[in-house]
């Protein structure tokens, strides 16, 4: 099931981001870590995380649920976003 944005605002930590998304009734913790965001900045031209994170938070998110989505994990396990997981394509 595709995960969707949950209520409240993306953390910003010194390794990434997190953000929460919802299965359902369910929150799921996601993380997008700084090194995916600064390599997936580096194929559109940008440089500032946040700035990443706030234009490309759709393709992110999209991430996020792709990789929910494939993976088995207990529901205390956080969805990291890497690198990997954002290439292909440039849209937002």
């Amino acid at each position: 099931m595709p995960l969707t944005r949950a209520r409240g605002r993306p953390v910003f930590k010194r390794d990434g981001v997190r953000f929460l998304m919802r299965d359902g009734p369910n929150e799921v913790l996601c993380n997008v870590s700084l090194r995916a965001l600064l390599s997936f900045g580096r194929t559109v031209g940008m440089d500032d995380a946040a700035m990443i994170f706030a234009a490309y938070r759709h393709r992110i998110e999209r991430a996020a649920s792709d990789k929910y989505d494939r993976t088995a994990r207990g529901d205390y396990e956080i969805v990291t976003v890497m690198a990997d997981d954002l290439s292909g394509g440039s849209q937002g």
